[in-house]
């Protein structure tokens, strides 16, 4: 975190915190939704720098709800709690409102897992009855992002937070919120977790400080791939209409590609299509008469590091799995029935029979064990060393209000951690778990990577769009080295058979590539463009560190600037701008945009035409939806 705190806090009349031009007036609390405003607060000053602001609630009995607020050289520490709950319902959830907030132009909207997209929203563009749930954390930017204001929890292994914006309304506000979920607690004591208040330097910069603080406080330490994690999937050119046959075909083109072009390929995925239900992970298709071990073998004796896909909650109505253990299953207390997590009533099955999907319960013993089983088989007999982790914020999107599971008394994030752990210690420490549909800020220390993004698509989706890798990249950067190394997911090499132009491609796979995360295709090889293939190798070559998004948060959303720096000398070593409108346009970038004190000269990559600053100014053309990736010119 930053050094200096230019946070005002006010607590002579009312509640009021300051930040430059942004402010944070009045405060009260939220216990099961209720909201208590208008609530008088007694302050106690414990010792110099912490406070306390104790409400009294008026229930069936007396419930005081404390917020404990230290001040430090680099910001504030807010803890609250709930003491003698005065109600005889469950705890689901509690937490504090601020009431009316002033001076912020946008603000960012944390998802939670990889699916649900993390977005900046301008205040003035949100419907008037609109609310934003941003999850973890979340930041408020003042006009051209003068002030930035960091809100965020430590810690993320026992409780979902969240932070929810009503930015339309007659009055700003914005509710923190701890689900409890009826937590059992000693002597009808609550706390949550700490949620850390600063002003930061910059918008990215700012939610790295956030992720670090993450990384630091959780009790498993971040899994950081040493290496970039590069390789083969099988799904994005097949989908589920994979066999044997076409994994062979793959492995070898792999394997000539590798040999007459030196690329960098570690992994070879056979993702999803293998398995006849969700559940019946021993079993395979008839596509694969021989099963998965010979496949996994001839891909290790190639020198690939095998891969496999499995979404390990899911339990499909038509599994073997299913008709004999129906009580492994986690309940519906709404129906007495097994819990229903997804549903395909139509034409379309996902490829499989199964009309419903539940959740195995992973706190059943037996069930716990059967699981095991699976992934030690994989891992340890077929000697499987990625596996693919889907689907898994099924597991925890529901809590215990609607839940039933053998074991009682966890949170959702507990039930769900336990799953992943019992997952991480089958596997072994030599196999990579790829987590996919991940929720985000629960997994720290069990995943060596985590799917940022929608799926990749075959049309150029906006960066406006929710699902498009042009917000997913740039918005989920600060993940990268700090807590996961991120999978913005595989990219198109392929010259047919999508909707993308060649400059459309051609951006998407470097804004990928030079992020640093995971680079991974599904185009067979040895029938990619000779010139993309060049491309894939350029960037499959590039290391592990983190790039930037000097713009991003800024307004300019029609742009995206993409900056390399050399870990040692933090100076531009690769600069990527990226036109996000169908018009042709002429930008001009200065050095302060960039975050440097000098430009260098740069050299187009793909043309080797030099581009020199001009007055401190680089002038660049570029094409709808171009991008132009250029090197530093060492001198």
């Amino acid at each position: 975190m930053p050094s200096k705190n230019l946070l005002v806090l006010n607590l002579d009349e009312g509640y009021s915190l300051q930040c430059g031009d942004l402010r944070l007036n009045g405060v009260h609390p939220v216990v099961n939704n209720i909201h208590y405003p208008q609530t008088d607060f007694r302050v106690d000053k414990e010792d110099a720098t912490t406070t306390r602001l104790t409400f009294e609630l008026k229930l069936e009995k007396p419930a005081s709800f404390i917020l404990s607020i230290l001040e430090g050289p680099q910001g504030l520490q807010l803890q609250y709690s709930l003491e003698n709950k005065g109600f005889s319902e469950p705890l689901d959830s509690f937490g504090i409102c601020f009431e009316t907030i002033i001076g912020v132009e946008r603000f960012f909207a944390n998802g939670n897992h990889s699916w649900d997209a993390s977005v900046f929203h301008q205040v003035e563009a949100c419907p008037a009855e609109q609310t934003f749930l941003s999850y973890a954390m979340t930041q408020l930017l003042s006009r051209d992002a003068q002030n930035i204001l960091m809100l965020g929890f430590d810690r993320h292994d026992r409780f979902q937070q969240s932070f929810i914006h009503s930015p339309g309304q007659e009055s700003y506000s914005l509710l923190v919120e701890t689900n409890w979920d009826s937590k059992p607690s000693q002597d009808d004591f609550c706390r949550s977790e700490t949620l850390f208040i600063w002003q930061a330097d910059a918008v990215e910069s700012g939610l790295r400080e956030w992720a670090r603080l993450v990384a630091g406080s959780s009790p498993t330490p971040p899994k950081l791939s040493p290496q970039r994690i590069t390789g083969w999937c099988s799904w994005y050119n097949y989908y589920a209409t994979i066999n044997e046959e076409k994994i062979l075909e793959n492995l070898k083109a792999a394997c000539e590609t590798v040999k007459k072009t030196n690329l960098n390929l570690k992994v070879f995925l056979v993702d999803d299509g293998f398995t006849p239900e969700m559940g019946d992970w021993l079993f395979t298709k008839p596509q694969f008469p021989n099963g998965m071990k010979p496949i996994v073998t001839k891909i290790r004796e190639a020198g690939f590091i095998p891969g496999l896909w499995i979404a390990p909650f899911l339990v499909g109505n038509r599994s073997k799995l299913y008709s004999q253990h129906p009580d492994w299953l986690v309940g519906d207390k709404q129906t007495g029935k097994p819990y229903v997590c997804m549903r395909f009533y139509g034409e379309f099955r996902w490829h499989k029979q199964s009309e419903e999907y539940h959740i195995l319960d992973v706190t059943h013993p037996e069930a716990a064990a059967w699981l095991t089983h699976v992934i030690q088989t994989w891992c340890s007999d077929w000697g499987v060393r990625y596996l693919k982790v889907d689907f898994l914020h099924l597991a925890m999107d529901q809590g215990p209000d609607r839940l039933q599971t053998h074991q009682g008394g966890l949170t959702r994030v507990e039930y769900w951690r336990k799953g992943i752990q019992l997952i991480r210690e089958a596997a072994g420490s030599e196999t990579v778990l790829a987590g996919c549909g991940v929720p985000l800020w629960a997994g720290v220390g069990l995943f060596e990577s985590v799917r940022i993004g929608n799926d990749m698509g075959v049309e150029w989706l906006e960066s406006g769009n929710q699902r498009s890798p042009l917000a997913a990249i740039p918005n989920r950067n600060f993940i990268n080295g700090i807590l996961y190394q991120t999978d913005p997911d595989c990219v198109l090499l392929r010259s047919e058979f999508h909707h993308l132009t060649d400059a459309e491609t051609e951006a998407l796979v470097t804004l990928a590539g030079l992020s640093g995360g995971v680079l991974m295709t599904s185009d067979k090889l040895d029938e990619i463009p000779e010139e993309r293939l060049a491309l894939f190798k350029r960037l499959a070559d590039i290391g592990n560190h983190s790039c930037d998004f000097p713009l991003l948060g800024k307004g300019q959303d029609n742009l995206i600037v993409q900056v390399r720096r050399n870990p040692e000398t933090d100076q531009i070593e690769h600069l990527f701008v990226l036109n996000l409108i169908m018009q042709t346009r002429q930008i001009q970038l200065s050095a302060s945009q960039l975050g440097v004190e000098k430009l260098p000269n740069l050299i187009d990559v793909k043309t080797g035409i030099k581009v020199e600053s001009e007055n401190e100014f680089y002038q660049i053309s570029l094409s709808p939806h171009e991008g132009k990736w250029f090197n530093s010119i060492l001198e």
